[in-house]
């Protein structure tokens, strides 16, 4: 259950770069001249990324240790996406599709609620339903070097996708 909330609904940090600290053979127990690190935050859903921003600014530079000069720029934000409840009809639809392409029922997972590509589209089109939805069959590897689509199961993506388009828009 924890991995499931901190993979939708807390926010999580990632150091995605470093510059300046030693290779670990010439590691020492000494303070360096200047360290640069990029940060990643992925922001909760409901989190205004303004709000965000300020918070992590004012983090960041209040009591530097050592008296140590901090510089924080941010160079991209978005806020995060908290879909709505899905009409009656399209919430069958899923469903329906769901029971018949894959024999089980549908089940919903909140994952990566800070991409901004969808908060843009539903301020682009806001009385819009979206469906997102992936591919990650057995042995499947997201996001990873060997990254691919498990065939039978964009097949069947495809027929739940098409059954879905034609019940939900009856």
């Amino acid at each position: 259950m924890e991995s499931l909330l901190l993979g939708g609904w807390k926010p999580q940090l990632a150091i995605i770069g470093i510059d300046g600290l030693p290779a670990v053979a010439n590691a020492g127990n000494v303070n360096l001249p200047s360290i640069t690190a990029k940060l990643s935050i992925r922001l909760p859903p409901t989190k205004n990324r303004h709000d965000a921003e300020k918070f992590l600014v004012r983090t960041l530079l209040e009591n530097p240790p050592y008296n140590a000069k901090v510089h924080v720029s941010v160079k991209g934000s978005g806020d995060g996406f908290n879909a709505p409840p899905l009409p009656e009809a399209l919430d069958k639809a899923i469903a329906e599709a769901s029971q018949i392409y894959y024999g089980n029922k549908m089940l919903t997972i909140a994952e990566g609620g800070s991409i901004p590509f969808m908060g843009f589209l539903s301020e682009k089109w806001p009385n819009a339903r979206f469906v997102v939805t992936g591919v990650l069959g057995p042995a499947s590897n997201a996001h990873g070097p060997n990254e691919f689509l498990h065939i039978p199961y964009v097949k069947k993506l495809i027929c739940c996708m098409a059954h879905i388009l034609a019940k939900a828009s009856q």
